[in-house]
This record gives C-alpha cells, sequence and structure tokens, in this order.
C-alpha cells in the first residue's frame, strides 16, 4: 500500500456511468504507471471515514506539473463535499486496464 497526503484537487465532471472524477494533487511525485488503475481508499482527515475510488495517471507527470494523478469515484459518495486538503489517499492493489 502507498499512502499520499492530498495538497489539493479539482473536481471535474461526472462520468457516463455516474462517476465523478478529479485531478488530485499531492505532495511527492508518482510512479503509477501510465495508463494503470489502482485501487484506493480516500481517508477523510477529520472523521476518518473511508470511500473506496480508483486512481490512474493517463498521462505521465510532465517535468514541470506539480505531481498528481486522476481519480474518480461513485457521485453518491460527494467526495466534492467532503474531500479536503490534508486528507489521505491510500492506493492499494493494481486493476486491469
Amino acid at each position: 500500500m502507498i499512502e499520499f497526503r492530498i495538497t489539493d484537487f479539482d473536481c471535474l465532471s461526472v462520468d457516463q456511468s455516474g462517476e465523478r472524477r478529479f485531478v488530485v494533487f499531492t505532495e511527492r511525485p508518482i510512479e503509477l504507471g501510465r495508463c494503470c488503475f489502482f485501487d484506493a481508499h480516500v481517508v477523510l482527515s477529520e472523521t476518518k471515514v473511508s470511500y473506496p475510488c480508483v486512481v490512474y495517471t493517463p498521462r505521465p507527470n510532465g517535468k514541470f506539473d506539480p505531481p498528481h494523478f486522476h481519480m474518480r469515484a461513485k457521485k453518491s459518495f460527494c467526495l466534492d463535499e467532503l474531500m479536503n486538503v490534508g486528507d489521505l489517499l491510500r492506493v492499494e492493489s493494481e486493476q486491469r486496464p
């Protein structure tokens, strides 16, 4: 398991399958591999409640990009309202592409 502290995030959109998509920025570079999908959990720092999600990197972080990855989670979790800077993201296991 790899753990990242969230330093910022942007909520992008809701896709056709009803999942909300995010760009999540972290304190250190991420080496997840291009087009690999990983099971993960967002752990809210205030309540310690965790929510399942999937993280991925559609392209490698560029030389001048801040460390970040993309994330998707069920819209019903309302992570766009609950997630905060300082929350943790625990990346667990690789999924199929």
